[in-house]
């Protein structure tokens, strides 16, 4: 990249399209994140309801305006039509400034801790170039009930090899990695074909990484919360019944 990432700073990258429903919910969780020096961009990706209006409405909060629009470290970028979630999710790694970079889904939730606990692993462990989390899954109608997926991967190798045989080991959505990972990787391939279209925009640009020789790990504790909602993108799928239930 032609410029100089901020030392310290994490930007947290939101594409979005038709979100209305869950656009300041995710906001207002990602503002009470415990960790302070914060960046937000969010790629409206031709949205065609009210989510840009709900946005501007959410940045009018005085809070808000003091923390992260007088300081510019709020990005707001609407695409002219849609591009599709590779696309969106491209634009804004390229906007990103931070250190590191961490993803968040537009209708999704995380721990109030989880991007502390994220850069502090990273800071423990050099050696690794991308952190997910352990994850739970909700219905946006039954939010108090979660579902805890049994798929995630821990340790580098382990994760690598579901990688290495087409499966996955880390929820793309929890994922707080290096800027230098996109800087020498790239985004998420728009045109792929068909098949490996199926597999997963994210899942590839993880594989990606990996075989680039990036490490990765997952923090075992739940820190990011995926909703099921009937509107979401086609894909995000329900994996609850591979899962066990937690209350909270």
């Amino acid at each position: 990249m032609a410029f100089e990432r901020v030392l310290g700073l994490v930007s947290v990258m939101i594409p979005c399209y038709n979100s209305s429903s869950y656009i300041l919910e995710t906001l207002n969780n990602i503002a009470a994140q415990t960790y302070p020096n914060l960046e937000i961009i969010i790629v409206n990706d031709g949205s065609t309801d009210n989510t840009v209006e709900k946005i501007h409405l959410w940045l009018q909060s005085p809070e808000i305006q003091t923390r992260f629009v007088s300081t510019q470290r709020f990005q707001l970028h609407s695409l002219p039509y849609n591009v599709g979630y590779a696309g969106a999710n491209t634009i804004g790694l390229f906007l990103a400034k931070g250190e590191f970079i961490a993803i968040h889904d537009s209708d999704d939730l995380s721990h109030p801790e989880r991007i502390q606990k994220q850069v502090d692993f990273m800071r423990t462990h050099e050696d690794i170039g991308l952190v997910g989390t352990n994850f739970a899954e909700f219905w946006s109608n039954n939010p108090k009930v979660k579902y805890v997926p049994k798929w995630i991967q821990y340790g580098h190798e382990q994760i690598k090899g579901k990688y290495d045989i087409g499966s996955g080991g880390a929820c793309y959505g929890s994922l707080l990695f290096r800027g230098i990972v996109f800087d020498e990787t790239g985004g998420l391939i728009r045109n792929l074909p068909w098949k490996k279209a199926i597999v997963g925009h994210d899942k590839l640009f993880i594989k990606r990484c990996v075989k680039q020789g990036f490490r990765i790990d997952n923090i075992p504790e739940v820190l990011y919360y995926y909703r099921l909602h009937e509107t979401q993108m086609s894909g995000r799928g329900s994996t609850r019944k591979k899962g066990e239930q937690t209350d909270g």
